[in-house]
This record gives C-alpha cells, structure tokens and sequence, in this order.
C-alpha cells in the first residue's frame, strides 16, 4: 500500500471548516495535521489545546511549510504572530472537532468501510487480529488497526498509539479504501474515547471485551474508566454491537444499547446469542465448544490459553454480526495464527517452555499465568515489570499477582520512560512481599531465568509482547522479547547447535 493525501490532491479551507460550522479562509491546503512533524508544505496546523498546546510547536509547523495553522483559544494562550503569508483563525473547541474536518479532508473514507470499533481492558488487540484475518480468510479485504500497527494482517505498518489521532486516523482509512479493503477492526482506548480521536467516524459495529484495571493515572478511577468506554456506545451511535455479557459492566451497556445487540456469554453463565460452553486446552491450540440457542458447534484455534476462548468468541461474534455464515466463521478461526506477542511460545523439548506475553495488567497477568500453571510445569518462572509514567497504583497488585503464581519471580524495567527503573521495581516487590530477583537490565533478567530454569520448566516474559523496543530516560531503544528469548534458547546447555 502507499500513502496519500485527500485521493492525492488538496481541498478547500472554507469547506473543510464549514464541516464543523467554523468560518476559515477560502484557500486550498495540501495537507493537516495536529503534531507539527507532520505538516507538509502549503499544509494546515491544528494547534489543540491539550497537556501542552499546539502552539507552542508552532515554529516548528512553520518550518516544515505550513500555510494555515487553526487554533483553539485556551486560558493562557495569547493569538500566536503569523508571518503574512499564512492565515490564522481559532476554533473553538477544535480537538473534538478534528475528527470531522479530517474526515471532509478524505473524502469521507469510513462511508465506503465497514468499520468496527472494539473495546474493552484485555482483548482488543487478538479480537481485532482474529477478525480481520478471518475476514482476509474468506476473501473479504480486511485490515486490523491497534496496538500491533495497521493494515491487512499479518503485516502491519508500526503505530505509535493505539488509536491514532483523528488526522491520522482518517488518513489511514482513506489508504485502506483506496487500496480495496473493506473491513476495519480498530481498537479503541478509554484514552481515545475520552480525547475525541474517532470524531467523524462511522461506525458499522462496536464491541466490548470486559472491564479490569487500566489507565487510572489518566482517568482517576474506574467510574471514570467506564464512562470514557461507555461513550463509544452511547455517543458514536454504532449500528450495531457484539458485547461480553458476563461482564457486568458489559451486561449493563447491553441492556441500555439503542441499537441491534449480539450477546456474547465468554463465560456461559448469561443467556445470550452466542455463548463459550467449553474451552479445553490441547499441544496445539485451543478446542472451543460454542452454543448459538440449542445449536452447538466446535472450534479448533492454534491459540494458547483458556482465556483466549473468550476473545475468540467475540471474534466469532463480530463475524456472525457482519452476515458471515457459521461454518465459514469456523473454518476462518481455525486458520488463524497467534498475534504478536500474545502467548506467543518457544522453546520445549529439551528446552524450557517459554511465553512472550504482552500481559500488562493484574487481569491479564494473572489470566496468563493461571493458564501456564494449568499445564503443570515442574516450576513456572515469571519475568515482568511495569511502565513508566502509567497507573503506579497497580503495581504492587502486578507483584502480588506474579509472587502468588510463579515459583520464581524475576522483577526487571519494562519501559521506564522518565522514572526511576529501580523505584518501580521495589513498588512491584512491595506486593510480591519480597520473594523476588531484582534485575534491572531486562535482557539480563530474561537470560537468567532462562538459562536457570530446567525443561520441563516454563519461564513467561511480561509486559512488553510484540514491542520492538524500549523507552527509557527519553530514549526509544531497539529491544525484543522475543529476540532475546531465542538467543538465550540457542545458548541454554544442551541445546541444538
């Protein structure tokens, strides 16, 4: 796929900005952008207020080209000095205005997709690679946009966020369209939800994974958590909507949806449309029992761990929702492979068994090792850390969590970003009551466990799954689970040369 603009051209000021009832000059601009390294000549700067305001990337945003630049007035912020040659205006309101301007810039790209928004503390990223592949399968275009990247899976372009910005995200559909995808599975944060980043989008289907802990240093506490989900829902007007109803927090968006609802029961315990009635685990994936009413049927998936029969019931479900007949719904899942990073395994035989797990949370933690310890190794080795500059309040429960599951707990940085490295990791110790390894270097940390564990033996690494790097102290450095996890197998005693 190659980039573009709006279908490789330009567009009219005054026209883009009648989309949101905002006067603006009538001249052509050939891009927009809210982050200035993104602007491009004769392009327009969106200067939104936020943690710090666009303008004060102003001069930067001048010096890539920029010939218009729209702000938004906020307390402080005096009207920015333009040179004569590029218009200025203020919008107010702008960020949540964003969306609808950028989907006018390309041409309404969302209008011609079939676009499903999912959301939900643990699952997005597998529900939205399972769709979009099961899609793909049965030769409908599909592409995937979150956590891994974007684009048509298994190959996804790196994303930053998430969800991206909303210039960025309509620039994205607009790619896709244009290149013949039909359906998008994007993953949706409380962090987008709560800042705007689908304004202007059209929305096909929406769906809910559960609710856990996650992101309370953004949103203060978990009222706050569910409500910047339950916007999604309730504000973006889907047409529709798969939901987990054993989640009470999802039973609750059920009952007070004004749309279509496909209930989905991950744990068999409500009634719904679509219920998981068993999930056994095998050597090479899941078996899944699924009830649609008295009809029951069978998936076999090469996904690892039990509580992925919950995300691959959704995913069903979002098939089932957009007109796919069942059988096909189960010979596309069944062709599935793993995503990224996500119980992603290595290892066995001679070796110790070892899982790259993108696990994050205390739900997700505790989720993926109550699934290890189900397959009984002689000793389960953990080796985790926790973010920088995210939710500090979970990471004792993240060290209580992995100190009552693992034989051997390995406590190491993740991504630091700002933070001391060493201060995280005793706030982790704290929970696991002291019975740790502490070792900063993560390469180090997953070595050691490795070369100290036995087969038989299984040694999960957490936190960072498919991430291909690591941020610490304002440097993004190249680094990979999965890398070091083999090249501490190639060198394990014993192993094959």
């Amino acid at each position: 796929m190659s980039d573009c603009g709006a279908h490789g051209g330009s567009a009219d000021l005054s026209r883009l900005f009648a989309a949101v009832a905002a006067e603006a000059p009538a001249m052509r601009v050939r891009g927009l952008a809210m982050h200035s390294d993104r602007v491009v000549p004769r392009g327009l700067f969106l200067a939104c207020s936020g943690a710090r305001h666009g303008l004060e990337f102003l001069p930067q945003a001048l010096k890539r080209g920029a010939a218009a630049v729209a702000w938004e007035p906020a307390d402080g912020v005096s009207e920015p000095t333009l040179p004569d040659d590029v218009a200025g205006f203020s919008v107010p309101s702008l960020r949540r205005k964003v969306g609808l301007i950028a989907d006018a810039f390309y041409g309404q790209p969302s209008a011609s997709l079939a676009v499903t928004c999912i959301t939900g503390t643990n699952g997005k990223t597998t529900v939205a690679w399972l769709a979009a592949h099961a899609m793909n399968f049965l030769g409908r275009p599909a592409a995937a946009m979150g956590t891994l990247g974007w684009g048509p899976p298994p190959k996804l372009w790196p994303s930053a966020m998430t969800t991206p910005d909303p210039d960025e995200l309509h620039r994205r559909l607009r790619v896709l369209a244009d290149n013949g995808v039909e359906h998008v599975f994007l993953e949706v944060s409380s962090q987008a939800l709560d800042q705007d980043r689908i304004s202007g989008l059209r929305i096909e289907l929406a769906a809910f994974t559960q609710l856990g802990r996650d992101h309370l240093d953004y949103h203060g506490d978990s009222v706050a958590y569910g409500g910047a989900k339950r916007r999604l829902f309730v504000e973006h007007r889907p047409k529709a909507a798969v939901i987990n109803v054993d989640d009470p927090f999802g039973s609750d968006l059920a009952d007070n949806f004004s749309g279509a609802v496909l209930r989905v029961a991950c744990d068999g315990v409500n009634p719904a449309e679509l219920s998981l009635r068993r999930v056994r685990p095998g050597a090479d994936g899941l078996r899944l029992e699924l009830a649609e009413g008295a009809s029951r049927f069978r998936v076999a998936s090469r996904l690892y761990g039990c509580f992925n029969g919950a995300n691959l019931a959704l995913a069903c479900g979002l098939l089932r929702a957009l007109g796919i007949d069942r059988d096909d719904a189960v010979r596309a899942l069944s062709n599935c492979p793993a995503p990224p990073g996500r119980m992603e395994h290595f290892g066995g035989g001679a070796l110790p068994d070892a899982f790259v797990d993108y696990a994050h949370t205390p739900d997700a933690l505790g989720a993926v090792l109550g699934e290890l310890r189900a397959r009984k190794p002689h000793r389960l080795w953990c080796v985790m850390g926790c973010g920088g500059e995210r939710d500090a309040g979970k990471r004792a429960e993240m060290g209580r969590v992995a100190g009552a599951l693992a034989n051997e707990l390995f406590i190491t940085s993740d991504n630091p970003r700002s933070e001391n490295p060493r201060e995280i990791a005793e706030q982790i110790l704290a929970g696991a009551s002291g019975r740790a390894v502490l070792e900063l270097d993560r390469s180090r940390a997953i070595r050691a466990a490795l070369h100290a564990a036995r087969p038989g033996d299984i040694v999960l690494v957490a936190g960072k799954g498919h991430e291909a790097f690591q941020i610490s102290g304002g440097r993004v450095l190249p680094f990979s689970d999965a890398s070091v996890v083999r090249e501490a197998l190639a060198s394990y005693p014993g192993a094959a040369r």
